[in-house]
Order: structure tokens, then C-alpha cells, then sequence
């Protein structure tokens, strides 16, 4: 198993005590980092998972998991000296085990579309137990507890089962009593809820001396991996938005209020009281990634790539990319065209319009949200895009936001630390801790001559994404005519 490793600033004895661990397991590797009461990462891991002959996955030895966060742990010098762990996770995620804590199946990932849903029942997670329930009812009816995939691994820690929500308001999007029994469930097969900041139990002894850590060390309640990156931007005060990169993209803005919106999704926020206002993009490292290849450019890095991209001259006979020649409920990477190449257009102006479209498909999603009266006033990144600084340029540039990069740019590792810290009680609330762990490295600001060049370019795109969307329907838009 390839692992990455790496150490901070900071050496491990020099980092401000507590030290707490936190894990974020991804659909493709398990990431896991010491990070101390000063907000620094002070060692890190990154395990990939590989299954040798597998494509796109929608079942996983959840096994697998455990021995990732097993490897992750013990490439630390010193895990004896962590204070506290929380672990976070993709999800929806459903995990069967039995009596004697053996799982009965493999896990059934987020990505996997078996599901039967109630209507009207909001859970994400029952869906997917229902197909098991009728597709399967020999694991069903051996089934004990139901687990999500990072309450699977605390559970191998502490031998405690439960589940993890960010909130009270939160519940029913994970599971409760109404949900439970509407699906006609069994109550007993799943755990009862823990909040974000609480107590899951203690690393017992077989733990310990199969990862290293000390036991009777607290394992804490954490959330779904995207709420777990909105604590670790700190946004968690009306105004502050998490871009969240990687395959896909979310644009998450934190709010006092709901808002009904076809193409935004409005969740309750880790915080009590607030909204989670997000927009999925859900291909933009995969444009990346595909242009990268088609353009015969895998040899070079993505900052090679966009520095070549940033240099082409702004004209009127530039080519256009559109991923996608409907406007649904998502932006996806799906029967996309370019238009307007010509003869002397080369992966310079090319790979100008491919990343045109993904920073002008972020543009759109910040308008639609402002026009629910949800503001956003700062964009903080989170993922490996946001180390790409010709490309925080150009993404402040097009959407004329400020750009604000974390110390920690993997922000689900700094969500976890902050639930940590929260239970170790060093801080006060998950607000408070996360004003104090979250530090922002750098700040990028628009500059306006290109922000005004890049908002001509985008009434144009917008306008002629209509009226291809019109001409191939056949039917006019308001757009298509101004």
C-alpha cells in the first residue's frame, strides 16, 4: 500500500498541547492528521485504497477501511500522544454488521443507486437499507446495527455503536423514530444519535494495540464530510461560503434562513439555527482532469497547465466550452460542446474556455444564491484545487469574490479537530473553536479590469448556453431574444 506521509511546520514535541487526530475517509483514500490547539497540522497521512480489477465502485469491504485507518495511524511518531480522534466520512454509507460486530455484507457506498425510498421521508441513509430489506431480507434479519462508514471505523475503536448527527434539525435527514417506522424498521437496528462534539466512547484495549493509540483515548461524534469542511472554513456565520473542490464541487454558504430553490439545496448547518445553502458542480476535477489528458498535457502539472491558460489574450474569437447543454438540478460534465474553434486555437485557448466554464458555472451558482437574499461575501477553498494559486486568481477574477485559503486545505480534517477540541472542552462551542483553529494563509482579491473583461465574456456565455438550449428544444427563451 502506497502511502503519503508528511510532517508540518511544527515538530510533534513542539506543538501546543492537546493533540487531537482527525480522519476523513473519501470515496478513493482515507486522509488522517495530527493537529494541535494552535490550529497546525503537525503530521498527516494520506492512504489510498486500491482493489485490484475494480472500476467504479458502489459495494465496499468496509474492512478495508479499517485497515487504512490502521496504516494511517501507525505512520505517526508518536500516536500514543493523541488526545482525542474524530473520524468523518462520505455518506449516505450503509454498513450491516451482526451481534458480534462482523459486517454481513459489503457496504453499500453513497454513489450506489439501489435505493427505496418512502416518499416524503427525507433520510438519506433508510433508502438504501429499504433495497437491502427487500433485496436481501436473510442480512436484513441478521442484521444488529445499521452504521454509517465513519461511525463503522469509531465503532471499531470503542465498540460502541452509533450515529452521527450535526443537529438536532438534522436527524431525520439521517434517521428517527417517524423515518424508522414509516419504513417499517425495526427501531432496534439503529443507533441512536450523537451530535457533533459528542462522546462516542473510549479506544478500548484490542484498539490500542492494533493502532497505537492509548487507550481509554475519547473518540468523538463528528458529520458528514462536507459539513465536517464547513467547520474547517469556519463557516458557520451568515455570509461565509466554502468552495468545496475535488471530482465535484460544492459552493456552500452558510445562512439564518431556508430558502426553496430547483437548482440550490438548503440542509441544516452543523450549527444550530443555521442553513447549509449549497450548489453542486459536479464534475469540475473531472474537466480538469479530462482536458489534462485529451490535450496530451498529463506530463505537466495542472500549474504549468492554467499559468500557459492565464497567459492567452482575452479577444472576441476565443472558443467557448459548455459541459453540459441543459441547465438541470445539477452541473454535470454531460454532452458539452465547444464552439467557435478555429484553425489557430490551440490547448492554450482550448484549456482557456474549459476553465472559463467551470469558474462561470461557479458564477452562476453564487447569483442564484444571492438572489434568495443568502450574501456571500468571502469564498473559503477547501480541497487540492485550492493550492493552485493562478487559479484562486482567475476564480476571484470571474466571480469578483475574495478568494481565502485555510493553513489546513484539507477542511475536513480541520472540522474534525474542531469537534475534538469542542468535547476536550479547550475552546467552548464549535463556533468559537473554529474562529480560533481556522487560519486563513492567503487571500486573493479581484482584480477589476479582469473581472469586468470575464463578466463580458460570461453575459455572452450565459445568453448562448440559452439559445443552444432553445435551438435544440425548439423552443424560444426570454434569454434567447435580449
Amino acid at each position: 500500500m502506497d502511502i503519503e506521509t508528511g510532517a508540518g511546520l511544527i515538530e510533534i514535541n513542539k506543538a501546543k498541547r492537546p493533540l487531537v487526530c482527525a480522519v476523513d475517509v473519501g470515496t478513493s483514500s482515507l486522509k488522517a492528521g495530527l493537529i494541535d490547539a494552535g490550529g497546525s497540522l503537525i503530521e498527516w497521512a494520506r492512504v489510498p485504497f486500491e482493489l485490484e480489477g475494480q472500476g467504479p465502485l458502489e459495494t465496499w469491504p468496509a474492512e478495508a477501511w479499517w485497515d487504512a485507518l490502521l496504516s494511517a495511524l501507525h505512520s505517526f511518531s508518536k500516536p500514543s500522544l493523541i488526545a482525542a480522534l474524530a473520524i468523518s466520512g462520505h455518506g449516505p454509507t450503509i454498513v450491516p454488521i451482526d451481534r458480534n460486530g462482523k459486517t454481513l455484507s459489503e457496504a453499500s457506498l453513497w454513489i450506489n443507486k439501489r435505493d427505496k425510498a418512502v416518499p416524503g421521508e427525507p433520510s438519506f441513509f433508510l433508502p438504501k437499507v429499504s433495497w437491502l430489506a427487500q433485496n436481501k431480507p436473510e442480512v436484513y434479519d441478521r442484521t444488529a446495527a445499521f452504521l454509517g462508514c465513519p461511525e463503522y471505523l469509531a465503532f471499531r475503536l470503542t465498540g460502541e455503536l452509533s450515529a452521527f448527527t450535526p443537529s438536532g434539525e438534522f436527524a431525520p435527514y439521517i434517521w428517527n423514530e417517524s423515518g424508522i417506522s414509516a419504513y417499517g424498521f425495526d427501531a432496534a437496528k439503529f443507533p441512536s444519535l450523537l451530535k457533533t462534539g459528542k462522546l462516542v466512547g473510549k479506544v478500548d484495549r484490542y484498539a490500542s494495540e492494533m493502532s497505537g493509540v492509548s487507550p481509554g483515548t475519547p473518540v468523538v461524534a463528528t458529520g458528514a464530510d462536507f459539513l465536517m469542511s464547513l467547520l474547517g472554513t469556519a463557516v458557520t456565520v451568515p455570509g461565509r461560503t466554502c468552495d468545496r473542490t475535488g471530482t465535484s464541487e460544492g459552493i456552500n454558504c452558510c445562512s439564518d434562513r431556508k430558502i426553496v430553490h430547483p437548482q440550490i439545496r438548503c440542509l441544516p448547518h452543523t450549527i444550530e439555527g443555521m442553513y447549509n445553502i449549497a450548489g453542486i458542480l459536479s464534475s469540475t476535477g473531472r474537466i480538469f482532469e479530462w482536458f489534462r489528458s485529451f490535450s496530451n498535457q498529463k506530463h505537466r502539472s495542472y500549474y504549468q497547465m492554467l499559468k500557459e491558460v492565464a497567459e492567452v489574450n482575452p479577444s472576441n474569437d476565443l472558443p467557448y466550452f459548455f459541459p453540459s447543454l441543459h441547465r438541470g438540478a445539477v452541473w454535470e460534465f454531460s454532452g458539452g460542446a465547444f464552439t467557435g474553434l478555429e484553425a489557430h486555437h490551440g490547448a492554450a485557448e482550448m484549456g482557456r474556455a474549459v476553465v472559463s466554464s467551470i469558474g462561470f458555472g461557479i458564477r452562476d451558482l453564487i447569483e442564484k444564491i444571492e438572489e434568495e437574499e443568502c450574501e456571500v461575501v468571502t469564498l473559503r477553498v477547501s480541497g487540492g484545487q485550492g493550492r493552485n494559486t493562478i487559479w484562486n486568481q482567475m476564480k476571484s477574477d470571474i466571480t469578483g469574490k475574495v478568494i481565502e485559503v485555510p493553513r489546513i486545505i484539507d477542511a475536513e480534517l480541520t472540522g474534525g479537530a474542531i469537534a475534538a477540541f469542542t468535547y476536550l472542552g479547550t475552546r467552548g462551542s464549535l463556533t468559537s473553536v473554529a474562529e480560533e483553529l481556522v487560519k486563513i494563509d492567503e487571500r486573493y482579491e479581484p482584480d477589476q479590469d479582469a473581472h469586468q473583461i470575464y463578466s463580458e465574456e460570461y453575459n455572452y456565455y450565459t445568453r448562448h448556453c440559452d439559445r443552444i438550449i432553445a435551438a435544440l428544444a425548439d423552443t424560444p427563451t426570454s434569454k434567447t431574444n435580449s
